[in-house]
């Protein structure tokens, strides 16, 4: 299997799982210690993404969610691609599977 396939899988893994909010914003905002900065930041850079809070909305985004289903990941990839904590974690899930 190539390389490129390893990291697909990886992928497909990650948007076809649900996943904790306030994780997904620590996944896109890893840099904020403050969990209020980083919600903050998550929340602004959405409203300041063209297209993407409306998008979101359509889909039944809501922060207040515990968790985010594989559709609401998939929009966060699509708008913001895979950060590098995201590209980690799933680093880390295929080195423990």
């Amino acid at each position: 299997m190539s390389e490129q396939e390893r990291e697909h899988k990886k992928i497909l893994r990650m948007l076809n799982g649900c996943i904790n909010t306030f994780e997904l914003i620590r996944l896109y905002f890893p840099n904020y210690s403050d969990p209020r900065s980083a919600r903050n930041a998550f929340r602004r850079t959405i409203e300041e993404t063209p297209g993407m809070a409306e998008e979101l909305s359509a889909n039944g985004f809501k922060e207040s969610n515990q968790m985010q289903t594989p559709k609401i990941n998939i929009i966060f990839v699509r708008y913001w691609d895979l950060s590098d904590a995201v590209l980690q974690l799933l680093n880390h899930k295929e080195e423990v599977a």
